[in-house]
């Protein structure tokens, strides 16, 4: 075995010292990441949804008693609003899954996706129905949320929903 001088002796010596540091810096920064309060997906959604309630009383400027009559309401129109979305959620899985196999996008074994005609018909109906129960959730909730709130802050209500959304949207990372 041919012995290393001591010039590329410390020159290995740095590099397996350096590759330990940053492997040790990967793992406790993953460690840190999992252990911190929103990567738990349940805590992120909870955590959201405070940030929009806060930032929704701000821009509607709600009166403390105002505030004890619409958050309720609000609460509700997004419990109805998130069992909506998960209902269509699942449909599109349905519909994604049985386009992708008719366009031979699915691995082998993976063909137990695909619809007959009627079970297409029933999934896009569905979709409408879904579609004219969101719309009626969200008239429902604008009348409930009149009875408390000024038209001022009703304006404020439907500017608010449009930039949120359109700022959740923006601040997503790209696929």
């Amino acid at each position: 075995m041919k012995k290393l001088k001591p010039r590329k002796w410390m020159a290995f010596l740095g590099l397996a010292i350096l590759f330990a540091l940053v492997g040790t810096q990967d793992l406790s920064a993953q460690r840190r990441m999992r252990d911190r309060p929103f990567a738990d997906p349940s805590r992120r959604a909870e955590r959201f949804d405070m940030l929009m309630k806060l930032k929704l009383v701000e821009a509607l400027d709600l009166s403390s008693e105002q505030g004890d009559r619409f958050l309720p309401v609000f609460n509700q129109y997004r419990q109805k609003t998130q069992r909506l979305l998960r209902a269509r959620g699942e449909l599109m899985r349905d519909l994604s899954r049985h386009v992708r196999l008719k366009m031979g996008a699915l691995e082998e074994g993976e063909e137990n996706g695909e619809l007959s005609e009627g079970e297409l018909k029933e999934r896009l109906a569905r979709l409408g129905e879904i579609r004219r129960q969101q719309e009626a959730n969200r008239e429902e909730f604008y009348q409930n949320a009149g009875q408390t709130l000024s038209t001022e802050q009703l304006a404020r209500l439907i500017v608010f929903e449009e930039r949120f959304a359109r700022e959740i949207v923006r601040n997503l990372p790209n696929p």
